[in-house]
């Protein structure tokens, strides 16, 4: 099995660079944001990036480009400062947006600070998501971040089966959200089916022994390790193949155990969330 790890490109890990007041890093250029959606909630937080620095021509006159904001929907139970959601960010940044990451409607951040309904049902979700995203853009707009700008909403994985529900719902209830373009990557097509996988996936391991378990278990992690060492993303040149380096490959059983794992770790900490609600 191969597989690919999608991290932030400009990153230094030196120790000394991420404690300096000049540490230039995408993460670090991010700030926190914060609205509430109750007296009785945790305040709800996103991360959001300004505009890129303009680009100058020839006379050192900046070029003007439009107002342009992307907002990322990270796949099931992820974060809004995971590396996936990071990297994705960093894409949109580079292109010249500005860009919001925020958790995924399956992560308990996201729950606990909503107020939403426990998550599954996609029409809900949808109808919360659009509520969440008309605060957070309500919220750029009072402190000046944006005026009127094309939005972009994208998401990968569960982010955007969502992403996929929010265009059908803006589509008719008349786009009050103000979205352009919507990028899908990945969603899934029947969740039931997907959740079964999952836990087959799991199934498959319970004959392992103790030792056989933490043997593969740290074999995958030292290939992850390796693999992601230099930071560059595998770049595949139809031209020139022969360039290419592939992943590293990983055994298939490890990589389905992990795969089964995170799926079903989100659910305890979702229901002890709820559960503090009571």
């Amino acid at each position: 099995v191969r597989y690919q790890y999608n991290v932030v490109q400009r990153d230094n890990d030196e120790w000394f660079i991420r404690l300096s007041l000049f540490n230039g890093d995408f993460e670090d250029e991010a700030r926190t944001r914060s609205i509430s959606f109750g007296d009785d909630l945790p305040d709800f937080k996103y991360l959001y990036w300004d505009a890129p620095d303009p680009e100058k021509d020839e006379a050192g006159d900046e070029i003007p480009r439009p107002e342009k904001l992307a907002v990322i929907l990270p796949g099931l139970n992820s974060i809004r400062d995971g590396s996936m959601a990071l990297a994705f960010a960093e894409l949109f940044h580079n292109a010249g947006y500005r860009v919001v990451t925020m958790d995924s409607m399956f992560n308990w951040r996201f729950f606990e600070s909503t107020g939403a309904k426990f998550p599954g049902y996609a029409p809900e979700d949808a109808a919360h998501l659009q509520r969440v995203l008309r605060r957070v853009f309500d919220d750029l707009r009072e402190d000046g971040k944006i005026i009127a700008p094309r939005i972009v909403v994208a998401g990968w994985s569960m982010g955007a089966f969502h992403a996929a529900f929010l265009a059908d719902l803006e589509e008719r209830t008349g786009n009050g959200l103000g979205v352009d373009r919507y990028l899908l990557c990945n969603p899934p097509i029947d969740l039931g089916y997907g959740y079964r996988i999952a836990e087959a996936y799991l199934n498959n391991t319970r004959d392992w022994t103790a030792q056989e378990t933490t043997e593969r278990i740290l074999n995958f992690a030292g290939a992850v390790m390796a693999s992601t060492e230099g930071r560059t993303i595998p770049h595949y040149d139809p031209d020139k193949p022969e360039t290419f380096t592939p992943p590293p490959t990983v055994d298939k059983e490890i990589a389905a155990f992990f795969i089964g794992t995170t799926f079903r770790s989100f659910i305890p900490e979702l229901i002890l969330t709820r559960h503090k609600r009571v």
